[in-house]
């Protein structure tokens, strides 16, 4: 026997009303829950079934039950408004009968009967609208009418209304028809709805609902009012097909047809009339049927919103955009409730693009979406469109380098997605316009798309902190949405697939996220083996390495580049094997392996030689004078790094590493005179010391030219901007100036540089080089008591600070300076307990 479609297990235990017989229960059971308990769970299939399997039910032997007492008492819970507590004494009083097969027919129809109606009318009290539940009220329904119960018009529309939750909207339209003429008002207004559902599918297929307005029509109790609502339907159906024509046709013909109808109605006839002749071309005639509607609706009908959008759209067909835009606006002002003011918004934000008022239209799209995603639709301005406007418009201002705009519309269309993905076309929108802010914030007047990232390091850089964690928030923005575009694209466009790739690759590198720019290098490199742009992602793959200091797998990806530029079997690799020299040289001359520098040399020399790379004008020219100069100072080849670094500096004119390049041409002038001078100590004929000590000069006057210079320029840079590198080239080039001076002999004005380097830095370990050479520059001055405070200050400063901050490599204070600060506080000493000179 078949159990009951509800969300409720039988109630077993209940106690017995007076004068009605129930059920013994054999097995003692846990009392299940009830209805109320059950209702809102979401999944509750077979809980009745599995206790009916569990809980043994027997009956006692008494000859008579009063069914009609136990119907009768859920039947008057149900006319007391209480479907809850039907269900429940429904399931705790009767079900144990229909469970062992005992109900009689005429017994079992009306307990599916009303079980049906109590968990419809429960439904609608718990204000709940669950799929589970009315295919259990339909079931039931089902059950009731099999056992002979008579289904009256307001369980058919019980029937029908859970059939449109469900979506069947063919099923709906056979229940409804099967109303009475008595209830024919709500048969044809259940039957609209159903029509109404099968109109609102995304797949556009009209002809289910055609058929049953077909079969609306048929009904010889429809009156006028219901023919002209389906002529409404049928035109419209003819417009969103193309067919203006033909639904203009149609509805002067209805018109006459349906002679002296309410006005209301005949406003709706007008309407459709409008826009077919809108969508036909005939602006001017659906201004004049506009006119008409005008005078049938009252001014305070939300239809006159739609009249007043309608007449925009035939104004701006006319030519008379300024008029178009006024009652566009005065729709969102007068019948903000109307339906209208979807398609309003969506019209006057496009007449505001096509304006040139980027700005107007985007606040009218944001309102747009705001409005959509509050629930609001309108036929006409479906969410696809609105997306692929407002796609199309952030394109447009992109164009124009309106980026902020252009993020800002691809950005609204991707919110009416809200939970769901966005189409391919939102992604790449939001990504393209990500990219362009970024680039903007750089300085880049073109997208620097096709050309490499390293630059951008520097770019970054000489932004303020704000800005450049601005820029890089927007790229690696880009990149992830590149990414994900480029996933929508592996099957329907491996093209675009690669482009959106690379670009994601070439956002996260410029944007300094290594890890993320190496995955997707990685990646191309892997799906596009021979593409035009491998070659470049293998070099940027290796600039990436090199960045995050993955060294040995970069110096792998740059020799590989360099190797497979003498394969002819490998194709576009030329100028990117010829970028990896000079890489690769400063890789291997930095590993601290003294051994191969002369490889780091030979590499860097083909590049200067014009073996690599012929002009010398080319960035790749200056790079390689630029890095062998540095090779050269490091290994201490002082008078060649002094000649390669002045060419590198005089060809680095607006480079961003003029700065850099006149620090170690500086370096390499006091370091040379430090080689001088140690020269000089050696025993050497007259005429070749005065050469010796003529140029030592001019080294040491070099030196301090150049620090001077290079100290002016980096503090013109903003403290904010200056980086770490700059911040020590700019600390150091103070202390080796004031060093530079006091070689040449003038010790007073070396003080008054240390001193101006203490101030600058008080609080940088550095700056005990600048106080412990004033100790030492006074003591040679003989002046021992101003040598003491000055040592005094030199110690309390030492004492300060924490042990950890001698740990950094690059401080300028050397061993042979500390050794200097240790004699002269021993020599001070000695003098403050009286025992040397005064």
């Amino acid at each position: 026997m078949a159990e009951p479609r509800d969300n409720v297990e039988a109630n077993a235990g209940a106690e017995d009303a007076p004068g009605a017989e129930s059920p013994e229960v054999e097995s003692e059971n846990v009392t299940p829950p009830s209805w109320r308990e059950l209702w809102q769970v979401p999944a509750l299939v077979g809980s009745v079934v599995a206790l009916g399997a569990s809980a043994y039910l027997a009956f006692s032997s008494r000859p008579s039950v009063d069914y009609e007492g136990l119907l009768r008492r859920g039947e008057i819970l149900l006319e007391q408004g209480k479907p809850l507590e039907a269900i429940d004494e429904l399931n705790a009083r009767v079900f144990p009968f229909e469970a062992r097969g005992k109900l009689p027919p005429e017994a079992r129809g009306r307990y599916y009967l009303l079980l049906a109606r109590a968990m419809f009318q429960g439904q609608r009290q718990l204000d709940v609208d669950n799929t589970e539940n009315h295919e259990r009220i339909l079931q039931a329904f089902a059950d009731a009418e099999a056992s002979g119960a008579v289904i009256e018009d307001h369980d058919r529309e019980s029937i029908v209304r859970s059939h449109l939750a469900l979506g069947r909207a063919d099923l709906a339209a056979e229940s409804a028809e099967r109303i009475s003429n008595a209830g024919r008002e709500r048969r044809h207004e259940l039957l609209k709805r159903a029509i109404e559902l099968e109109l609102s599918r995304a797949n556009k297929d009209y002809g289910p609902a055609l058929g049953l307005m077909e079969r609306m029509l048929a009904d010889s109790e429809l009156d006028g009012e219901g023919r002209a609502w389906i002529t409404q339907r049928q035109t419209d159906v003819l417009i969103e097909q193309g067919y203006q024509d033909e639904a203009i046709a149609k509805l002067l013909r209805e018109l006459q047809r349906l002679g002296d109808i309410d006005d209301s109605i005949r406003a709706d006839l007008l309407l459709s009339l409008s826009r077919a002749y809108l969508d036909a071309g005939a602006a001017e005639q659906a201004k004049d049927q506009l006119a008409r509607v005008g005078e049938l609706v009252p001014a305070s009908d939300d239809r006159m919103g739609e009249v007043l959008w309608l007449e925009g759209l035939a104004l701006e067909a006319m030519g008379e955009g300024d008029a178009a835009r006024e009652r566009l606006l005065a729709v969102l002002v007068e019948y903000p409730s109307s339906s209208a003011v979807i398609p309003a918004l969506h019209e006057v934000g496009q007449i505001e693009a096509r304006l040139d008022e980027p700005d107007s239209a985007v606040l009218h799209f944001e309102r747009l979406v705001e409005v959509l995603k509050d629930g609001r639709v309108h036929p006409r301005v479906p969410r696809e469109l609105v997306v692929e406007t407002l796609v199309e418009r952030s394109e447009g201002v992109a164009a124009r380098d309106r980026w902020d705009l252009a993020r800002r519309l691809g950005r609204l269309a991707e919110d009416l997605f809200e939970d769901a993905d966005p189409v391919p076309e939102v992604l790449i929108a939001i990504a393209r316009a990500e990219r362009g802010m970024a680039m903007d914030l750089m300085g880049y007047a073109t997208d620097p798309i096709g050309t490499l990232a390293a630059e951008d390091g520097r770019y970054l850089q000489a932004l303020d902190p704000a800005t450049r964690e601005e820029a890089r928030r927007h790229l690696i923005a880009a990149g992830s949405l590149f990414l994900r575009h480029a996933r929508t694209q592996v099957v329907p466009d491996y093209d675009a697939f690669g482009d959106s790739l690379f670009l994601a690759a070439d956002s996260f590198d410029r944007a300094g996220d290594q890890s993320e720019a190496i995955n997707a290098f990685q990646e191309y490199t892997e799906a596009f083996p021979n593409d035009p742009r491998r070659a470049e992602a293998r070099l940027r793959l290796a600039q990436a390495f090199e960045a995050r200091g993955e060294t040995d797998l970069a110096i792998d990806g740059y020799r590989t580049l360099i190797a497979d530029s003498n394969d002819p079997s490998v194709k576009n690799v030329g100028i990117f094997a010829d970028l990896s020299y000079v890489p690769l040289a400063r890789l291997i001359a930095r590993d601290n392996d003294e051994t191969n520098d002369a490889e780091a040399e030979r590499l860097l020399r083909l590049i200067v030689d014009g073996v690599v790379v012929r002009d010398p004008d080319t960035a790749l020219y200056r790079d390689g004078v630029f890095e062998l100069g540095s090779l050269l100072l490091n290994s201490g080849r002082y008078a060649e790094a002094i000649t390669t670094l002045n060419e590198a500096l005089q060809r680095f004119d607006g480079d961003p590493r003029e700065i850099e390049a006149r620090y170690r041409l500086a370096e390499s002038s006091r370091k040379d005179a430090e080689r001088i001078e140690r020269e000089l100590g050696h025993a050497i004929p007259p005429s070749e010391r005065a050469v010796l000590e003529t140029r030592r000069a001019r080294r040491l006057e070099s030196a301090v030219a150049l620090f001077e210079q290079t100290i002016e320029d980096l503090s013109q840079i903003d403290s904010r901007r200056i980086g770490r590198t700059r911040a020590e080239m700019l600390r150091n080039s103070m202390y080796f100036r004031a060093a530079s001076v006091l070689a040449l002999g003038d010790a007073e004005r070396a003080i008054e540089l240390y001193d101006e380097a203490y101030a600058r830095f008080p609080e940088d370990p550095a700056s005990l080089m600048a106080l412990t050479q004033i100790v030492t520059i006074r003591m040679s001055q003989g002046d021992m008591e101003r040598a003491l405070v000055s040592n005094e200050r030199a110690r309390r400063f030492f004492r300060a600070l924490p042990e950890e901050v001698w740990d950094d490599p690059y401080l300028p204070m050397g061993r042979a300076d500390w050794e200097a600060w240790l004699n002269a506080t021993t020599e001070l000493a000695s003098v403050d307990e009286g025992d040397g000179p005064p």
